[in-house]
């Protein structure tokens, strides 16, 4: 005997099964080049939708307007549809376009601010620790033209960042956070370009929430490299190991995740993924004992050890 399913049910998989659907079409937009990986940034700052689609579902159930609840599918399709089409602006006032069918205008700009910081050594630092605490924001990494040199350039509209150098025997600790905005309204922007030199060991850890980071990191001498992301878009070169290899650890939320090694790099990942695209194969990583491998990779000689927790990502490796 068949019993019927409950309208509470039919709801609940329809809501569930719509946004899983929606995740598997962006990520194949974006693996296919269809949508920027900016896509991720503009979803993560619409989650409060998904939060009150599912709570109006959770009131309604078993009441006389549970017909109303057959709109989650439309909601999330149009929630998803606006993020595909809400591009980030790059002009001197900072601020989003918004879709030109939803007829709506962007709160007032705010003008930007620039801020300048930098420390300087050639004697004392034998050691770099640099920690980025960011929000929405764009993050440039670069080496510097001088040996053991910072620079941080940051243009912005969302109040004055944090910026501390501390110097700890040989060690300088760096760190850097977004300002507290939290509770305003408007068009909020942080663009920070950042200088690091070549010559001294890094340990680099990133914690970034919708955000846009590009990492060039192939010339410094990296120890270790933390990051942990929400939804963001990061891009990152990487250097061959050296006689001591190093370790990277990353975390991601709903994020869309390349990185570049130099041709020839040992590299061994490992993996635990939710809803997560990888070109493994197709980058001549092979599986072994629960790792995936470079052909280069030989145990107890140096490498480099990855380590990737992820949700709903895209995740790309590439030798160049």
């Amino acid at each position: 005997m068949t019993h019927p399913h409950k309208k509470g049910d039919i709801v609940n998989s329809l809501f569930w099964g719509t946004l899983i659907l929606l995740i598997g079409v962006t990520l194949l937009g974006v693996n296919t080049g269809y949508l920027s990986s900016d896509v991720w940034v503009n979803v993560w700052r619409l989650w409060p939708v998904l939060l009150i689609v599912w709570g109006l579902n959770i009131i309604l159930r078993n009441t006389s307007l549970q017909f109303i609840s057959y709109l989650s599918p439309v909601i999330l399709i149009l929630a998803f549809a606006y993020a595909a089409t809400w591009a980030p602006v790059d002009n001197e006032s900072g601020g989003w376009h918004l879709p030109k069918f939803i007829g709506l205008t962007a709160p007032e700009s705010r003008d930007m601010t620039e801020y300048a910081y930098d420390y300087e050594s050639t004697e004392d630092v034998h050691e770099l620790n640099v920690e980025f605490d960011l929000g929405a924001a764009s993050l440039d990494v670069e080496s510097s033209s001088e040996d053991a040199y910072i620079g941080v350039e940051i243009r912005a509209n969302t109040g004055e960042p944090t910026v501390n150098f501390e110097l700890d025997g040989n060690t300088l600790k760096m760190y850097a956070a977004s300002p507290h905005y939290q509770g305003k309204w408007g068009n909020f922007k942080e663009k920070w370009n950042v200088q690091l030199p070549v010559g001294i060991p890094l340990s680099l850890d990133l914690d970034v929430g919708a955000s846009a980071c590009e990492l060039d990191l192939e010339d410094m001498l990296l120890s270790h490299l933390d990051i942990d992301a929400g939804a963001a878009s990061i891009d990152a070169s990487l250097p061959a190991p050296d006689a001591e290899g190093y370790t990277v650890d990353i975390d991601l939320g709903a994020s869309d995740l390349d990185l570049a090694f130099p041709e020839g790099t040992p590299l061994r990942i490992e993996t635990e993924s939710a809803l997560s695209s990888t070109n493994f194969t197709k980058a001549g990583l092979t599986k072994t004992d629960g790792y995936w491998c470079s052909e280069d990779y030989e145990p107890g000689t140096p490498f480099v050890d990855l380590s990737i927790t992820s949700g709903v990502a895209s995740i790309n490796v590439s030798f160049d």
